[in-house]
């Protein structure tokens, strides 16, 4: 009955899977549920989220942090570095022993009996017996430790530990990429926003043009040849608009895909009236052998190359080590209910050595097959190498050529704008054509947006070079960081990263003067780059007059200046009651030369504060200063009269006594 019923039971186990299987149907997911789940997912994209004020503009280093910190891609090389962490983590436990435990439990449905035959007359000799209980139980905790599993696992974790170096050099190079393209993204998008405004107005006029146009053909007020050429040229300046209208819809939303950020109206670019600095890199050999072991030092495509080799290596040895027998130690302490037994429980010790001998046959295929990888791994590693100088060299050039580009769509936007300017002169004369204008203007139109896509293209490049010679300006606190903080961190990072490339850069100063400083004073060359010694060589005005150096000069302003060949700078502001000083903007621009003859030139500003300098009143209060009117300047701008302020509180004899009393000469 129990056999019958355990077969039965058998066959229900065995069917019940197959019936199940062939019951599974597809199950979709309804829209209303995909909604849902999509819903979900907005809502963790951009969760716990830091957003900016909505009145800031957003620089390029804050839209580097957002997008370190809130990029998707970003997000998933991070997964992708933890998770290799985690197995190298787990890899080490293959080190340790095994500790195995089992119990179990058996029924059987008859006695485990058995009976003996004599060997000489084969009939039975004894009666059957059995030794083992129908119901028992078992169990033991057993310990063993291969010697050969333990090499080959101490090899893995070695290899483990290299592929988790691997992936912090994978994460690193998409963070890079990623700044590279924020970069691009970023410098695009403010070139098409300074556009737009621009653009519209031409484009309106454009259409306007193109109306006036059809009706003149329509109503034959103009020769149709002629009217159809204007038309076609009409038309053809709409399909440049168009496109460039494209691409200043296309480049903010690339920018916000990289910044991770929803609202494209959130996103607020300022537009500079003057370029940013595009910072000039050495040509010296010295340097550029410098670059090239800075980029292969710290390349993660190379660097990961050399870990594959060391990976190999590794492989290798475990490969060798895998031919030899293994050995196995192992212990363990077991029980069993059967009532037969003399001893219940029991320990038991074993060694084994065990090997395949067929390995030795195969021992020099092997060899050769281990030699021919390492040697493809080497010969990866030396190719990578050569790739990364390359990439260097080629970037760097790229970057040059760039700024000679840049420096040519400067020039022909002047000159078309001069050429504008000019066919206006001509249109208000009757000489010129609506026609000629609409061209004109569009000219001028393509060249100021040509020269600022030249300004773009030229911080791609620079950023592409940064990329390759593997500048990671990253701190490695940056997920903590607000996003304030991590881009300043960022901003100063590059810079020190690639001060020992730079060529000479001249840095803009610009400097407050407050209404309560009666001087300022500094060096114009203490934020420049150069790799020697370098003095300021020329001083010119805001119309480009030359300025004496090492004089004091009276500026426009009313202002005493002198700067010095060593870039040192004093400044005496305008007399308080003749100028307001939220319109003073004294501006110059310096020339610096080094000692390899290496020139560039930037302006120095000086810009009016009418608020008081927190610092200047500091200096005056504790002996109330050596003038009373400065004391009072620092507190009631413009300072009253000493003698009306102390009219409310003392009559006139004890007042002329209480001013004496501070006279510096009865201190």
């Amino acid at each position: 009955m129990f056999k019958n019923g355990l077969t039965k039971h058998f066959r229900i186990l065995t069917v019940a899977p197959i019936l199940a299987s062939c019951t599974v149907v597809p199950d979709p997911y309804t829209q209303t549920e995909l909604a849902q789940i999509a819903r979900a997912d907005r809502e963790l994209i951009f969760n716990a989220q830091e957003e900016l004020p909505a009145e800031n503009f957003l620089t390029l280093e804050q839209a580097f942090a957002m997008a370190l910190k809130y990029n998707l891609e970003n997000r998933v090389a991070l997964l992708e570095a933890t998770l290799a962490n985690d197995t190298f983590n787990l890899n080490q436990t293959d080190l340790l022993p095994e500790l195995a435990a089992n119990a179990g439990y058996t029924n059987r449905s008859n006695q485990l009996a058995s009976f003996s035959n004599s060997i000489l007359t084969g009939d039975e000799s004894l009666e059957s017996s059995s030794s083992q209980e129908r119901e028992q139980f078992s169990g033991d905790v057993s310990f063993s430790w291969n010697l050969l599993d333990f090499g080959v696992s101490y090899l893995t974790a070695k290899q483990g530990a290299d592929n988790y170096l691997i992936a912090q050099k994978a994460r690193e190079k998409v963070m890079l990429t990623l700044l590279q393209e924020v970069r691009s993204a970023y410098w695009y998008a403010v070139a098409m926003e300074a556009m737009e405004e621009q653009l519209e107005d031409l484009y309106e006029e454009a259409e306007n043009i193109l109306e006036d146009l059809q009706v003149n053909r329509r109503e034959g007020l103009q020769d149709p040849i002629s009217v159809l050429t204007e038309m076609r040229t009409i038309v053809e300046t709409l399909q440049v608009l168009d496109q460039v209208r494209q691409s200043i819809n296309t480049s903010k939303t690339r920018l916000a895909e990289l910044i991770n950020v929803e609202n494209l109206n959130t996103i607020r670019l300022e537009v500079p009236e003057n370029y940013s600095k595009l910072f000039r890199i050495s040509d010296d050999p010295e340097v550029m052998q410098e670059m090239e072991m800075h980029a292969l030092t710290n390349s993660a495509d190379y660097i990961t190359e050399v870990y594959n080799a060391r990976i190999e290596q590794e492989e290798t040895r475990k490969t060798m080590l895998q031919l030899f027998p293994g050995l196995e130690f192992s212990y363990g302490e077991n029980y069993s209910s059967n009532r037969f037994l003399l001893n219940n429980t029991w320990g038991q010790a074993s060694a084994n050595i065990t090997g395949d001998l067929m390995n030795l046959v195969n021992l020099e295929t092997i060899r050769k097959v281990r030699n021919t990888s390492e040697q493809l791994i080497l010969t990866r590693k030396l190719a990578m190498n050569m790739a990364v100088v390359a990439g260097v060299n080629i970037t760097w050039q790229d970057y040059q050529n760039s700024l000679l580009q840049f420096d040519r769509a400067t020039l022909l936007n002047e000159i078309d704008s001069q050429l504008f300017e000019l066919t206006n002169i001509q249109e208000a004369n009757a000489v010129g054509t609506s026609i000629a204008t609409i061209q004109s203007k569009l000219r001028a139109f393509s060249s100021a947006m040509g020269e600022r896509e030249a300004y773009a293209a030229a911080q791609t490049a620079y950023g592409a070079y940064l990329t390759s010679l593997g500048v990671n300006p990253i701190p490695g606190n940056f997920l903590r960081l607000p996003v304030d903080n991590l881009a300043m961190s960022i901003e100063e990072n590059f810079l020190s990263e690639m001060q020992p490339f730079m060529a000479l850069n001249a840095i803009e100063d610009v400097e407050n003067v407050y209404i309560n400083d009666s001087s300022i004073s500094g060096n114009l060359l203490a934020n420049d780059i150069s790799q020697s010694e370098i003095q300021v060589a020329a001083l010119l005005d805001r119309n480009d007059g030359m300025l004496p150096l090492a004089q004091s000069i009276t500026t426009q302003a009313g202002g005493i200046l002198q700067v010095n060949s060593d870039g040192s700078f004093t400044y005496t502001p305008p007399p308080r009651n003749e100028f307001n000083y939220d319109e003073l903007n004294e501006l110059f621009t310096y020339r610096l030369v080094n000692e390899q003859d290496e020139e560039d030139q930037v302006s120095f500003r000086i810009v009016g504060l009418s608020q008081n300098r927190l610092d200047s009143r500091l200096q005056v209060l504790p002996g109330l200063g050596p003038d009373r009117s400065e004391f009072m300047e620092a507190f009631l701008p413009p300072a009253p009269d000493i003698n009306e302020f102390l009219e409310g509180f003392f009559p006139a004899p004890d007042r002329q006594e209480f001013i004496e009393a501070f006279e510096p000469g009865n201190q």
